[in-house]
């Protein structure tokens, strides 16, 4: 790929991400669960992971030249040592977020409760949609991106690229969470480098990010349906 053609190609991609993480945001639909509490506005919200599938997922794969499922799975089993590094790092985001849910709870304002959208079909939507957008985010990012930035650079600028990129688009979720996104950027950079396919970032940010938002809705849910 030409270097005008590739910086441009990323750089459109990118910049709607960026502007529909913006839209989400002013529309309330941006996270499930923010400092202030739940989403204003649950249909922004499955609506932006739709968005988010279709844009980072299926777009890429009919304008990017990577072969789709190598990209994804790398070549060849894993040996002893990855696979044991990569439960270790999957067994900490979810102990993490279970830990940082304990912490988040305890400041959200219980009184919102009573208008929290929370049901089981609505969670079970969400949760798929979730999943989803969280692979197709870690494919474009860690796969499509980091590929070709290491390839056209070399693999330490196409780290911190893929990471300052990474903590930009994090910018609507606070100082906390831009922060945060640093060292676990530089983490899914390394084992999808070292793995040679993007899924073991797939695994440690779903362990990580559906661990905390499933904990913290259950507690809501579980508080909704208490004042019933």
């Amino acid at each position: 790929m030409e270097p005008l053609q590739f910086i441009s190609k990323y750089a459109i991609c990118y910049a709607v991400f960026f502007l529909l993480s913006f839209v989400a945001k002013l529309n309330g639909g941006h996270k499930l669960i923010d400092q202030k509490g739940p989403a204003g506005n649950p249909g922004t919200l499955i609506g932006w992971q739709v968005a988010g599938i279709l844009w980072l997922g299926v777009i890429p794969a009919s304008i990017f030249d990577q072969p789709y499922l190598s990209m994804i799975i790398g070549s060849g089993f894993p040996g002893a040592l990855k696979m044991i590094v990569l439960v270790l790092l999957t067994i900490n985001a979810i102990v993490l977020s279970s830990t940082q849910v304990e912490h988040e709870f305890t400041h959200l304002d219980g009184l919102k409760i009573a208008r929290v959208f929370f049901t089981r079909s609505f969670m079970c939507r969400y949760f798929t949609a979730r999943i989803l957008f969280l692979t197709a985010y870690e494919i474009w990012f860690r796969g499509y991106l980091l590929n070709d930035c290491v390839a056209s650079f070399g693999v330490i600028p196409a780290v911190i690229i893929n990471v300052l990129l990474y903590m930009l688009v994090h910018c609507f979720g606070g100082r906390k969470e831009i922060l945060g996104s640093i060292p676990l950027g530089i983490i899914l950079c390394a084992m999808s480098i070292w793995f040679g396919g993007v899924w073991p970032a797939i695994v440690i940010h779903l362990a990580l990010a559906i661990t905390y938002e499933f904990k913290l809705s259950e507690k809501f849910l579980h508080l909704k349906n208490s004042f019933a």
